[in-house]
């Protein structure tokens, strides 16, 4: 089922549930991204979004909690068919910097 929560609400309840394994999220954007005519689809998820699901990444990392940090830099995980659409599936984008939304954004895994 899906319900719209916002950011703070989804910490609110990952922070103080007692009853369930986890909480995450994600939420479906459309973000302008520099080199691309269209806006690309994203999906704007939680930091444990990946782990919970069970995902390895292809190449790089995944998120991790320190990346919600305030002063952490922004951060990306590429899809798989992006990556390759992209960026040719070369493993050397990785730590890399791409401007989404105006925004200089590290590549950390795809």
């Amino acid at each position: 089922s899906t319900t719209e929560l916002s950011y703070r609400s989804v910490e609110f309840y990952r922070e103080r549930s007692r009853t369930l394994s986890a909480v995450l999220a994600q939420s479906a954007a459309r973000l302008p991204m520099e080199g691309h005519d269209q806006p690309i689809a994203a999906a704007l998820v939680t930091t444990n979004f990946f782990e919970e699901l069970g995902a390895t990444p292809a190449s790089g990392r995944l998120l991790a909690a320190a990346d919600a940090r305030a002063d952490a830099p922004p951060v990306v995980v590429l899809g798989h068919r992006f990556w390759t659409r992209a960026f040719g599936a070369s493993p050397a984008i990785i730590g890399n910097s791409i401007r989404i939304a105006g925004v200089p954004t590290m590549v950390i895994g795809v």
